[in-house]
């Protein structure tokens, strides 16, 4: 892995501390890491996108230096996701002309060539990598099929956590295999932080729902999704999808605002919830497999 290194420290340093008394994290990183920074420009555009590409290169040059191999597949994914961002930033920056100080975008420009160098670089270096995360990277930024064949092996084998990488691979099975969708769905749910968890992945458990036949959490899902979301829909259409049976709406809606809120406690996994789901899971396994 040190070879990933290399492409972070190939280019001349250009300071960001010009008599600087008190030191930002990044001013501070790069004056103790010099070579983290030397490809980066120096003015006030894209201070996000810069300063979160320095602090995960410095994560994962002391990861390297430890030799912590298993926390440098996300660590490059995160860094690849931070350059990708950063080169898009600062490429819409040096189209900027700056009147007063032409030399300004000169330095974004030459910022925006050397991180499109330093990306191509990347991307190249870890094209082959098997590792989940960058497998992950490949077959979502890259369209490389092999990426998404490593991932279904690595899932099968019990080898991917990540609430991100379960709902993508969810997404793939949604349509062909609607019951491995669902266990996925619930997979991700089950290990998902609040800050992580994206309201979007009830509309897709919602689906899968809907291909198994299973019409009021179908309904319980969707209108969590409303509920997080604010979004409008059409209540009759809902109510109509269930049987247009005002007692069983007032239930489902009443479930809803308590899934929601399991959720945004971080409470589903040793929720009601939970357990109910997985028993629905089991029994569409089940019922493929005889099918078969």
């Amino acid at each position: 892995m040190q070879r990933y290194l290399g492409l972070i420290t190939s280019f001349c340093f250009i300071s960001l501390l010009q008599g600087c008394d008190r030191l930002s994290p990044t001013e501070r990183i790069c004056k103790n890491n010099p070579e983290i920074c030397e490809d980066l420009h120096t003015d006030g555009w894209c201070k996000v996108e810069r300063a979160n590409l320095v602090s995960n290169r410095l994560a994962v040059k002391s990861a390297q230096e430890q030799q912590q191999e298993q926390q440098q597949d996300k660590l490059l994914y995160n860094l690849l996701l931070n350059l990708e961002a950063y080169n898009k930033c600062i490429g819409l920056a040096a189209g900027v002309q700056h009147v007063n100080n032409p030399i300004r975008t000169s330095v974004r420009a030459r910022a925006y060539g050397l991180s499109s160098q330093s990306l191509a670089e990347l991307q190249a270096s870890v094209s082959d990598a098997k590792t989940p995360y960058l497998s992950f990277y490949q077959w979502t930024h890259r369209s490389n099929e092999q990426g998404l064949h490593r991932l279904l092996e690595a899932e099968k084998q019990g080898q991917i956590s990540d609430p991100q990488i379960l709902t993508a691979l969810a997404v793939h099975y949604l349509k062909v295999q609607p019951e491995k969708a669902l266990s996925l769905y619930i997979a991700a749910l089950e290990q998902v932080s609040p800050e992580q968890f994206q309201p979007d992945w009830l509309l897709g458990t919602a689906t899968a729902f809907h291909y198994l036949g299973y019409a009021e959490e179908r309904y319980l899902f969707e209108k969590a999704n409303l509920l997080l979301t604010g979004r409008n829909a059409n209540q009759q259409q809902m109510s109509a999808s269930v049987g247009g049976n005002p007692a069983l709406v007032k239930q489902l809606d009443e479930q809803a605002e308590d899934l929601v809120d399991t959720i945004k406690d971080g409470d589903f996994r040793s929720s009601r919830w939970a357990e109910k789901f997985r028993a629905i899971v089991a029994q569409s396994a089940a019922s493929s497999s005889h099918s078969k």
